[in-house]
């Protein structure tokens, strides 16, 4: 009886397997830690979207107070881009916290989903994208402040510089998000 129920499960699994015709305009998939999901539905109503996902670390300064984090592992998303062109996209920055000396409790900072970052790629598959100012909720801190980064698929790295300012805190954070393949 098992073999008989092995055998239907390989003969649907073969048969449910197929290809699509647009397979050359597929975005390659980094690695293990770094993915990109392509299009999802070929429906005419359905407007494709691509998502980008890193798994890297995140390092967070404060220079006025001359902290520096040590590299803590964080994901990175770029999600919601219609073409692999030029668009807009959202970005999703999990959250982290911060070490300042002296303080009793690390500060906090929840996770950033940031709409409207601008980006474009180059001819060779290579994505920058920025965002001059945004305003989010990190956690329980109304977040102000701009961010810039980039995909390099030809290397399998991306970067990202955010400097923003949590809520009222009187100094500026610079966080660097790094993905190395």
């Amino acid at each position: 009886m098992k073999k008989t129920a092995y055998l239907l499960l390989a003969v649907f699994a073969i048969m449910f397997t197929g290809c699509s015709s647009d397979d050359d305009d597929v975005l390659p998939v980094q690695d293990d830690k770094g993915t990109v999901t392509p299009p999802a539905g070929e429906d005419d109503k359905e407007k494709p979207m691509y998502k980008y996902t890193f798994e890297g670390n995140v390092v967070t300064s404060v220079p006025q107070m001359n902290v520096t984090t040590e590299p803590t592992p964080n994901t990175m998303e770029l999600k919601d881009m219609p073409n692999k062109e030029t668009g807009t996209a959202t970005l999703v920055l999990g959250g982290f916290s911060v070490h300042v000396t002296g303080m009793p409790m690390p500060i906090t900072i929840g996770e950033m989903t940031i709409e409207g970052v601008e980006y474009v790629f180059d001819k060779d598959g290579n994505c920058s994208f920025s965002k001059k100012n945004f305003q989010v909720m990190a956690g329980s801190y109304d977040t102000t402040g701009s961010l810039e980064g980039t995909i390099d698929a030809v290397n399998g790295m991306a970067q990202m510089t955010m400097n923003y300012k949590p809520g009222s805190m009187p100094f500026d954070c610079v966080t660097v998000f790094t993905y190395r393949k």
